[in-house]
């Protein structure tokens, strides 16, 4: 976060913002292509 004090620290420590998984994957973009139905198809 680039701040380094005692309020950052203690806030970073109380929300558990220390223990978030960094290596979360994007989300992948499907195509359009006429085989693939999609989300909606499913409702």
């Amino acid at each position: 976060m680039g701040a380094y004090n005692y309020n950052i620290i203690e806030r970073i420590l109380k929300n558990g913002w220390d223990s978030l998984d960094e290596n979360i994957e994007p989300e992948i973009d499907m195509p359009n292509h006429d085989n693939i139905r999609g989300g909606h198809y499913y409702k």
